[in-house]
């Protein structure tokens, strides 16, 4: 019988073994209270965890301890993870990310090259001087709104009169313009784009606006397909030149003559466009004459405030400031001309002329969500506690609070109940425990007496629940934000979301914003709260009686960018958890451990020294204690009937290194000792001790009671 015993145990041994190099896992640091497993059995290094630990069973335990064994092992699993900054990108963005504005503020910055390295921040050269400039982009009373009517949920910055996004050219030292002409402007860069200033007034800019180049008898100032060419003239009071304009060929197309400082306006194959003539001088060396010219549809451009920038018609001039004879700064605003362009919704962006730079608004900088479904259904049992097999509410009609991960008393629960025990006078919470699959009872009220019904202890402080009753029914609310009214139909038994089932009314659910509190139970889109709360598809949910809700564990924030092309930009915004496989073995038999294996790992014994040799070892060793001894084949005194021992042993078989013994007096109680660990964050929570005695007369949650 042994053999066949120790040859069914060496292949559940297997399974476990390839069980378990198939789980993904996570870790801590050496430490042997019980309160801190199961940390003490992993590595940690630059926030990768990893578990430094086998799981050893005893090659003639009991089918029960392999099982165990497999259940400690999948809870180890949580020990090998790397953490991972999570955050959201802007790809393609060189230039200032703010991710610091929460929903309903308002965004007022003046950035420059140390934010925007791209702005121009230096000198420039006129009339043999050098002068410094600087470019601005100026953010003032952008308003990060959250209004969910106009955009159908979606939040936007809104760049109305109340906002506006300005872009400047300041003269750090002011040249003086009273010598500017054709021939000698003043040539600045705005928005990319360069402007050669020959004139300007307080309020205007007046700018050569054709193309400027020197021309003779064989090179040419070109304007389309034209080639404009000086063959004759001379200097004098005024000067004068003899102009001839030619087609790609070669062949005159006409010839002019022109004064110096005097245009003239030709019209050519359906082209009409202006010469002028800045300075005309012939050569000293030869009997060649040059020209200074200006060729174009307009030969001047005059800029003033109000205008639009060239090729937009969205940008406007707004300030040009002319103090005596010093041009001081050039200002050009967007200006939006209908609410269409002012909003800027999530995803979308500003382009400057010229592409020179964006403005965008690129989405919520907080990713992580709770999602939480409110629903009913039509009976639930409330038990007293876990132990109990009787139920203390039976069969009754409820509201559910369910979210995607634990969120309810201190992170415990997933679940929640508001149970109408008796009509609706006396209501109930319960949490469901999935551990024992019963709800547990929390708390009643009786909230038609004007009692409420509060939901504390939530993960996110954001969403702290009451219940309460008013004319609607039973109302369920986060503080001042979102509120879902469902009533108890008495004849029917159950609840109903609003006044009638199954169809959305605008009642249904309410959510308020700076004191006011809107009815949107019909709105066909989701919601988004300033405090980053928000409510899902709500008609279609509260169509099928539900109500969905994604809440974040601290305020939103929104992420703007300015800048344009080039580096990518993260804005880190928190840590997750990522798993990391385990590829190697971790599960032995105690007839396989080796001296090196001591050496290196923890060591976790499952059963005690009857079914483990390495437990029998440890008392050896006299690190147990005689009483926890199998000597001679039979338990020690402190093996009593249904009890369960679990010890963290500090160098236990080397030194620096931790064996977690986890065994009882029969099979039973160390699957019991298993469960402990299992539910570590409950029943070890609040123990300090390196080890515990466990009571399983009872079933679980067991009495945990600890020995030192």
């Amino acid at each position: 019988m042994s053999g066949k015993v120790r040859k069914m145990n060496s292949k559940i041994a297997k399974v476990l073994l390839a069980l378990v190099a198939s789980l993904g896992i996570a870790g801590a640091a050496l430490a042997a209270p019980l309160n801190t497993f199961p940390d003490f059995l992993a590595t940690k290094t630059d926030g990768v965890s990893s578990l430094n630990a086998l799981v050893v069973v005893g090659e003639k335990a009991h089918p029960s301890d392999i099982v165990a064994a497999i259940d400690l092992a999948a809870t180890l699993a949580s020990l090998s993870y790397r953490e991972v900054s999570t955050g959201v990108t802007v790809s393609g963005v060189e230039g200032k990310v703010f991710d610091d504005y929460g929903l309903g503020d308002t965004l007022s910055k003046t950035l420059s090259q140390t934010q925007v390295p791209f702005l121009q921040r230096g000198t420039i050269e006129y009339d043999n001087e050098q002068y410094t400039v600087a470019e601005y982009i100026t953010l003032t009373g952008m308003a990060i709104e959250n209004n969910w009517v106009p955009l159908n949920g979606t939040p936007y910055l809104d760049v109305s009169t109340d906002g506006t996004i300005r872009y400047t050219f300041d003269f750090k030292t002011s040249p003086n313009i009273s010598t500017l002409t054709y021939d000698e402007p003043l040539t600045i860069t705005l928005l990319g784009q360069e402007f050669s200033i020959r004139s300007a007034s307080d309020g205007s800019l007046t700018v050569i606006a054709g193309t400027t180049g020197i021309a003779d008898g064989t090179t040419p100032v070109k304007y389309g397909n034209h080639y404009i060419y000086v063959i004759d003239g001379n200097s004098g009071t005024p000067g004068w030149a003899k102009i001839a304009i030619k087609d790609a060929a070669g062949n005159v197309e006409d010839v002019e003559i022109v004064d110096e400082g005097s245009s003239v306006t030709v019209t050519i194959g359906g082209d009409t466009f202006t010469i002028k003539l800045l300075r005309v001088w012939p050569s000293t060396i030869t009997s060649t004459v040059s020209g200074k010219l200006v060729v174009g549809s307009e030969i001047d451009k005059v800029y003033r405030e109000g205008d639009f920038f060239p090729g937009t018609d969205l940008w406007k001039f707004t300030d040009i400031t002319v103090s005596g004879d010093e041009l001081d700064k050039i200002v050009i605003d967007y200006i939006t001309p209908n609410e269409t362009y002012d909003r800027i919704a999530m995803g979308e962006k500003v382009v400057a002329p010229n592409d020179y730079f964006e403005v965008g608004f690129t989405g919520l900088a907080v990713s992580q969500y709770a999602t939480l479904t409110i629903s009913k259904t039509s009976s639930v049992n409330i038990y007293e506690d876990v132990t109990s097999t009787s139920a203390m509410i039976s069969g009754k009609p409820a509201l559910v609070l369910e979210a995607d991960f634990p969120i309810f008393g201190d992170e415990e629960y997933k679940k929640a109940y508001i149970v109408a025990a008796d009509g609706m006078n006396n209501v109930t919470l319960a949490y469901y425990d999935e551990s024992a699959s019963k709800a547990i009872y929390q708390s009643s009220v009786n909230v038609t007496d004007g009692d409420t019904l509060n939901i504390t202890n939530v993960k996110y402080d954001l969403t702290q629940f009451y219940i309460e009753y008013d004319t609607n029914g039973l109302r369920i609310a986060l503080p001042e934000k979102v509120t879902a009214y469902y009533r108890y139909d008495s004849g029917a038994g159950k609840f109903i979301l609003g006044s009638t089932e199954n169809s959305a009314e605008s009642t249904d659910v309410n959510v308020t914003e700076d004191g006011t509190t809107y009815t949107v139970g019909t709105a066909e889109y989701t919601i988004t709260l300033e405090s980053g709360t928000q409510v899902l598809n709500i008609k279609s949910n509260a169509d099928s009686e539900k109500v969905v809700l994604k809440i974040t564990p601290e305020p939103q924030k929104a992420l703007i960018y300015v800048g344009r092309s080039g580096a990518t930009t993260t804005t880190e915004t928190g840590v997750t958890k990522e798993v990391v496989p385990i590829t190697t073995s971790i599960a032995k038999l105690d007839s396989e451990v080796t001296s090196a294996e001591k050496s290196t790992y923890n060591i976790v014994l499952v059963g005690g020294p009857c079914a483990n040799d390495l437990v029998q070892e440890l008392v050896d060793a006299g690190k147990l204690g005689e009483e926890y001894t199998c000597a001679g084949g039979t338990p020690g005194s402190a093996w009593t009937t249904d009890t369960a021992y679990i010890f963290a042993i500090d160098d236990a078989f080397t030194t620096g290194k931790i064996a977690l013994v986890a065994a009882g007096t029969m099979a039973k109680d160390t699957r019991a000792a298993v469960s402990v660990l299992q539910n570590y964050a409950t029943q070890l929570s609040g123990i300090t001790a390196s080890s515990v005695k466990i009571d399983t007369s009872v079933a679980a949650p067991y009495a945990v009671t600890a020995l030192e």
